[in-house]
């Protein structure tokens, strides 16, 4: 019997915030567009989330020189528009412009790979998943190709402190010149790349570039031609990749898995599928090797979302509905609304002369490429310690003097899904066993409970009511009228569902449609009533969100969805106020939870 793959997904939400500017292909909200729908289709719920810590200075030079790091802590917009040609030694004109926020950018994709690294090397997980990373181009010194940090060789230093032998797979249509250069001498990292070669960038990667001194033979190039498809993609990938594992035998693989390789990208001319992209990923996944996944170009976004979401999936071996479920960026999946991305009637100009000569010349190289090779037995260095990994923490610690704790140790304390919470502030206290019984999908019998938790000015006050509605837009509207003077923030709710809320119920996250947005104009809740529910949905949906309004947090916690009530009575830690509609008995707070005991 096969044994289960521990899978670890690293994401940060703000990486999405970033912009390379209105009109660059390179837009990292695509990174947000994956996530909604790894989450849409639960798969969240199969493997470890975790937020990455940012990367520090001090980490990322142990690639990259210190005068361009430290360039990269100062630049702003302004700053390169002063200093036109300073700014130039580093970044590469309108491919790598300083936009806002670059530095941060580029610490929550170098942060995730080496922490991915790590968790490969202290044996937490078979496979993790980075897809803000996969930054292939940038150099030692320079910014490159939209990208400014080598995420994917500061993720194989880390993992060569373990590990022999790293392979470094890249199946981007651009050539992945940066790592290439990385180690192009030495013999303990063997790069493979299948790109575009001819008149496009990066220029490199010809089939004769084998890298030199210890390193030759150890860089394997792949050039390919415009609008290679599936199944000469498989022709030729398979058979070197099954050289290289034989001959090589990495301890680890590190794969980037850009997705400008498919069909119908902006900058790519290649004419992949997204079945025939991620069939590379499942073989890789397929020789039992600890495998890292990291991200890379592509710049159809829907068509990226809908990759990454699906390798995903792959990785996972989930089988996923090619209807897309409904998610926060829905509409940009239209008018099919399917997960896949086909290809089309473009020429192949890969003939199999052309392909045949190249395999040849390859296993040609791999031949002369010693079996397995070895590295000096020494001991391994010692991992940064964790209560000083962050070069930030002193400062975030000054701004949290309440809780002397920063965000990267509250990251580390992992929690099962199955473990409910309440929340008042960004600690997470869990609700007593006793009241869980009721949040893990209770009958039609029990009622739908609201508390509320007002901790402005830590005076504790409890709003409790029954609440039995018919429809979930009728609950959205009630809390809208009670709380009309507040403000949702969308970007809150939507990560404390999918983190907290929705694990709580087996099917809120295939059934989950939207809540709505606060209307301040309106003072109430929309919550689109035309695309939330069916009777399906209300019957199973054990939690409906969290409400977040000038340091008022509410909790909707729900089993049961019938008649809405007549009246909302504020009490509290009390529902003997609550008047039940005619002919409910439902109301006695003996029926349902302990308010007292949830509440404390």
């Amino acid at each position: 019997m096969a044994t289960r793959k521990r899978i670890a997904y690293y994401y940060d939400e703000e990486v999405g915030n970033y912009n390379y500017g209105y009109m660059h292909p390179m837009k990292p909200f695509r990174m947000r567009m994956a996530h909604s729908l790894v989450s849409a289709y639960g798969l969240d719920k199969h493997m470890d989330v975790i937020r990455p810590p940012r990367a520090t200075a001090q980490e990322m030079k142990m690639f990259h020189s210190n005068d361009y790091v430290e360039f990269l802590q100062r630049v702003t917009p302004e700053l390169a528009e002063l200093e036109p040609e300073h700014a130039s030694v580093y970044l590469s004109g309108e491919d790598c412009p300083a936009f806002d926020g670059v530095f941060e950018f580029s610490s929550i994709s170098a942060g995730g790979s080496i922490a991915g690294a790590k968790r490969i090397n202290h044996g937490e997980s078979d496979i993790v998943i980075n897809w803000s990373g996969g930054l292939h181009h940038a150099k030692k010194s320079a910014a490159s190709g939209f990208c400014f940090i080598l995420d994917c060789a500061m993720a194989i230093l880390e993992l060569l402190r373990y590990h022999q032998r790293v392979l470094y797979l890249d199946i981007d249509v651009h050539h992945g010149d940066g790592v290439e250069e990385a180690f192009y001498t030495t013999d303990r990292v063997m790069t493979v790349s299948f790109h575009k070669f001819g008149d496009f960038f990066p220029g490199t990667g010809h089939v004769n570039d084998v890298g030199v001194g210890r390193g030759k033979g150890y860089a394997v190039n792949v050039p390919l031609r415009d609008g290679i498809d599936d199944e000469s993609y498989k022709g030729i990938f398979q058979p070197v990749m099954r050289m290289v594992m034989e001959r090589f035998r990495p301890g680890a693989i590190v794969m980037q898995c850009g997705t400008d390789s498919l069909s119908g990208d902006r900058i790519g001319c290649f004419n992949l599928s997204m079945r025939g992209h991620a069939a590379c990923v499942e073989f890789m996944k397929s020789f039992g090797v600890p495998l890292f996944c990291l991200g890379g170009g592509g710049y159809t976004i829907r068509n990226v979302a809908r990759t990454w979401a699906y390798e995903t999936a792959v990785l996972l071996g989930q089988e996923v509905d090619p209807v897309i479920p409904y998610n926060d960026q829905y509409d940009f999946y239209g008018p099919e609304y399917l997960l896949d991305v086909p290809a089309s009637n473009m020429d192949n100009a890969n003939s199999p002369q052309y392909l045949e000569k190249i395999m040849t010349l390859i296993a040609e190289q791999l031949r002369d490429v010693p079996h397995a090779p070895s590295a000096q037995m020494q001991a391994v260095p010692r991992d940064w310690p964790e209560d000083s990994d962050g070069e930030l923490d002193d400062d975030e610690l000054d701004t949290n003097q309440e809780t002397k704790m920063t965000r990267r140790q509250r990251d580390a304390r992992i929690v099962p899904h199955a473990e409910a919470y309440d929340t008042d502030t960004d600690e997470f206290t869990p609700i007593p066993a006793a009241a869980q019984p009721a949040l893990s999908g209770g009958g039609q019998g029990n009622p739908q409970r609201i508390i509320c938790q007002i901790n402005r000015d830590r005076e504790r006050r409890y709003l409790s009511s029954l609440f039995l509605h018919r429809t979930l837009s009728d609950a959205a509207e009630s809390l809208g009228q009670r709380y009309a003077d507040g403000r949702l923030d969308s970007a809150y709710f939507d990560r404390v569902f999918n983190s907290r809320i929705a694990p709580l119920g087996s099917s809120v996250s295939s059934s989950y449609k939207v809540l709505g947005s606060f209307n301040s104009d309106d003072d109430y809740v929309d919550a689109l009533e035309n695309s939330i529910y069916d009777s399906l949905f209300a019957r199973t949906l054990d939690a409906i969100g969290l409400y977040q309004s000038n340091g008022v947090y509410t909790i909707v916690l729900a089993s049961g969805l019938r008649d809405r009530p007549r009246s909302i009575d504020t009490c509290p830690g009390d529902a003997s106020q609550y008047t039940p509609p005619d002919g409910d008995n439902s109301g006695n707070i003996e029926n349902g939870i302990d308010l007292p005991a949830l509440m404390c």
